[in-house]
């Protein structure tokens, strides 16, 4: 069968075998553009969704031209600190947004703006029972118990109540081995997270409960390097006690040439700022004052003891209400000190100023 069409081929004029040809090519040409694969500009497009953006559409990319990964060196506005390399990035073939998550530098601003500071009270007895207590008199729930080690033993042992509250423990010039007792016994009360106030008021030079560590009887040289040591056997019990360094406002005693800051000890060893604060001419002052030496070093700030001074003085109440509840101020720690002691500030005695304590701050 082959052989005759060939034969058949063979005897047409050439003229017409040639066209015939012609014909057949371009017949099969567009037979094969039907069946063929589609060009890449053809392409349909995908659906996505990139974070944190609305529906969009791009083209698929063909298989054949995506690019591999590459890898680029971190950019500089966040490369890790000196002394450490900075972490390689991967860079996927298309732009997909990201997460970064850096690690700020310490402020020297205020590194909390708080809008509310944990309140605590202090009450002669010392007892929780009695600190809650005055709360409820007051209109407020107190999260802070203001207590103090052992008068008698210099301040150097201290056996914590059961409590919900946190405990805020002023301690005085202790041994290595007193404070290892104090922290520990705060461990095993469940105050691991305490606030412990290490030898407060210090710029005084006078005589009285805190001489064992005042100007009458310690430089500013002295003072410190027992401050670093405390601190240093304090958080080998627990790291996560919180230090605060707490000299007096507007203290008038001090022994010539000598600063309420001199006994600074540095700001890695200290986590709040604190000052103790009586109704004297110039209280907002002082706190102001305390407030942005505590931002120079980019700590916290607290008010561990404020009070009256023998007077119904509710101008006062709210004076230093306004002050701890300034944001700006980062007030994150206060607690009235309600004592009839020789600087009479037992607010249950006053009876305008405690209405202005449960106005402002209940």
């Amino acid at each position: 069968m082959q052989g005759m069409k060939v034969g058949r081929l063979v005897a047409l004029p050439k003229e017409f075998v040639v066209a015939m040809l012609g014909v057949a090519m371009i017949v099969t040409f567009a037979v094969d553009l039907t069946t063929s694969p589609r060009s890449a500009t053809a392409e349909p497009t995908i659906k996505f969704m990139a974070a944190g953006s609305t529906l969009v559409t791009r083209p698929t990319v063909p298989p054949t031209t995506a690019p591999a990964p590459t890898t680029t060196a971190a950019p500089a506005a966040l490369a890790a600190p000196t002394g450490t390399a900075p972490a390689a990035t991967t860079t996927a073939p298309h732009d997909v947004a990201s997460a970064v998550v850096v690690k700020k530098a310490k402020p020297v601003a205020p590194p909390v703006a708080a809008s509310a500071s944990a309140l605590g009270l202090f009450v002669s007895s010392q007892a929780p029972s009695d600190v809650l207590a005055l709360g409820r008199q007051l209109g407020v729930t107190p999260s802070i118990d203001t207590v103090y080690a052992d008068q008698s033993s210099g301040y150097c042992t201290y056996s914590p109540p059961t409590t919900s509250m946190t405990l805020m423990v002023g301690i005085g010039n202790c041994t290595a081995a007193q404070v290892a007792a104090i922290g520990q016994n705060l461990v095993h009360a469940g105050q691991s997270h305490a606030i412990i106030r290490i030898m407060w008021e210090q710029n005084q030079d006078s005589s009285g409960w805190f001489q064992g560590w005042n100007q009458l009887t310690l430089s500013s040289a002295q003072y410190v390097a027992v401050f670093q040591s405390t601190v240093a056997t304090l958080r080998a019990v627990s790291p996560t006690f919180t230090i605060m360094w707490n000299p007096n406002g507007g203290t008038t005693n001090e022994a010539p040439g000598r600063t309420w800051t001199d006994t600074w000890p540095g700001e890695a060893y200290v986590n709040l700022v604190g000052v103790d604060q009586y109704d004297y001419p110039g209280y907002a002052s002082d706190v102001q004052a305390t407030v942005a030496f505590a931002h120079s070093q980019g700590l916290n700030v607290a008010i561990p003891e404020w009070g009256l001074n023998g007077s119904d003085d509710p101008s006062f109440i709210n004076g230093m209400a306004g002050l701890i509840k300034n944001p700006a101020d980062s007030i994150v720690v206060e607690s009235y000190f309600s004592y009839a002691g020789s600087t009479d500030s037992d607010i249950t005695q006053f009876p305008a100023s405690a209405a202005a304590y449960t106005t402002d701050l209940g």
